[in-house]
């Protein structure tokens, strides 16, 4: 009896599917000079952690890093980054010796200064004159609305518009550390946010872990 042998060569399958690539968003933006800018990051897919300067914290899916990579970084200590939420508005982020409180963005000068300023061309769209010494505080509580939380372990101020849609949306803390004997302060903000938007801001500033500083 002749002994046949067969020699049976399995070949793997292939898989001719793509890796998926991340969603993107692309932005077409022109510079004051007439240059175009296209900006093209990736949207987040689900709720992610992310580590961002001196920060991690949950950024909401559908969110995505705005372009900061040409923007100037000024030498006083600060750091400054954004992120886009999934309506494109711009979320601030501001830690350091820069720091400031947006709840309380605008200014009473004297009646006085109002012809000063007029004829040196100073920004008056955050200033309101007025020799009343009660409408500042009177105005804030028109404006915005504010209340106290523990966030990263500091106590923080939550601020948020009267009227969603018109005003600011965050969070600032007046002290988280010091840099070279000088007090630190975190600022995350958001203007004109709707109310569902607000409360996307607020709970991924409720996941915020500041990093303590070196």
């Amino acid at each position: 009896m002749r002994l046949i042998f067969l020699s049976i060569i399995f070949f793997p399958f292939l898989s001719c599917e793509r890796k998926q690539k991340p969603q993107m968003e692309v932005v077409v933006t022109q510079n004051p000079t007439g240059s175009i800018a296209v900006d093209e990051r990736p949207v987040f897919t689900k709720d992610t952690v992310v580590d961002l300067p001196g920060v991690v914290m949950t950024v909401p899916m559908g969110w995505r890093r705005a372009n900061d990579d040409t923007i100037p970084q000024p030498g006083d200590a600060t750091w400054r980054f954004r992120l886009h939420n999934q309506n494109n508005k711009l979320i601030y982020f501001v830690r350091g010796l820069g720091g400031y409180d947006k709840s309380t963005d605008f200014y009473v000068v004297r009646l006085a200064k109002r012809d000063f300023y007029i004829i040196h061309g100073i920004d008056t769209a955050n200033v309101v004159f007025s020799d009343d010494p009660h409408l500042f505080t009177t105005l804030k509580n028109k404006i915005q609305k504010t209340h106290s939380e523990l966030i990263s372990g500091y106590l923080a101020k939550v601020f948020e518009p009267v009227k969603f849609g018109i005003g600011y949306s965050g969070v600032y803390i007046d002290s988280i550390g010091d840099i070279a004997g000088n007090i630190a302060t975190f600022t995350a903000y958001s203007e004109n946010l709707d109310e569902l938007e607000h409360l996307e801001l607020l709970n991924a500033i409720r996941t915020i872990k500041l990093k303590p500083f070196r």
